[in-house]
């Protein structure tokens, strides 16, 4: 992953996806807004106790920042699921300003036009950004716990290889900030899920005690990938921990849950 600077706004993009010279994308921090504390300064969630306008004025700087026209960009309302909404030009601008034009109960956006910028938020849920660079097809979607052991990433893949033919062992994929595994203590109920869910849950798993453990998302969500055939050497997880980074990127978890959320942008350049 390489920091980026432009006007002020401090995001992150991957080596992969700038090797292909394909694509706009990036990860936001916390810096550049204009939002007051708790959710100081960039906070780019929209359903929070923030003043509105805020968070609209800070979704204009990150956008452009990246590349990106506010209006080109596309949102879906995240709700821990496993919805996967095809999106195109008439798209463009739905959810970006305006919480009420989101897509209804979507965490996760694929499309094969140009111009059209996914968009995902998170404060410790995970984000992923695929790129199918043969096809020319892209998608976004976001992995909290949930998401993950319902397969979000892999339903995401997918939905591109229904409606845009892309093959798992074409798509690059970055894994972005979000909460690590050394951060990341669940109760039994939740690895019980994941123990049924995954025949490597227990590589994934750190038992701390008969009732807790540490799950590492990264990882997880990584291996299922690879169970449908993406390629290991494809995939590219940041390492940033919006937990222990704190002054960095929002945390929900680090924060108790006031606070306000990172976000991930990628577009197909025209």
């Amino acid at each position: 992953m390489i920091e980026k600077r432009e006007n002020g706004i401090t995001f992150w993009q991957a080596d992969n996806f700038l090797a292909t010279g394909l694509v706009a994308h990036g990860f936001s921090t916390r810096e550049g807004g204009v939002s007051p504390v708790p959710y100081d300064s960039l906070n780019l969630g929209l359903y929070n106790d923030d003043d509105l306008s805020n968070m609209q004025e800070n979704r204009k700087r990150f956008a452009y920042a990246i590349g990106v026209h506010p209006e080109q960009a596309v949102c879906g309302h995240q709700v821990h699921q496993t919805k996967v909404q095809v999106v195109g030009k008439k798209d463009c601008g739905k959810g970006y300003l305006d919480p009420t034009t989101a897509f209804t109960d979507t965490d996760a956006l694929i499309t094969n036009k140009k111009g059209v910028a996914l968009v995902t938020c998170f404060a410790d849920c995970v984000p992923i950004m695929l790129l199918d660079p043969v096809q020319e097809a892209i998608g976004i979607c976001h992995c909290g716990w949930r998401g993950t052991v319902e397969r979000m990433a892999v339903k995401t893949v997918q939905a591109m290889g229904a409606n845009f033919n892309s093959k798992a062992e074409d798509i690059l994929v970055v894994i972005g900030p979000s909460i690590s595994a050394a951060h990341y203590e669940v109760d039994k109920q939740v690895l019980q899920q994941f123990r049924k869910a995954f025949v490597f849950a227990e590589q994934c798993i750190t038992q701390r005690d008969e009732e807790h453990g540490l799950l590492d998302l990264w990882q997880i969500n990584k291996l299922q990938l690879e169970e449908i055939g993406v390629i290991a050497e494809n995939m590219e997880i940041s390492g940033l921990c919006t937990f222990q980074e704190q002054k960095q990127f929002f945390s929900h978890r680090a924060s108790g849950g006031k606070t306000g959320r990172n976000a991930g942008i990628l577009m197909l350049q025209e």
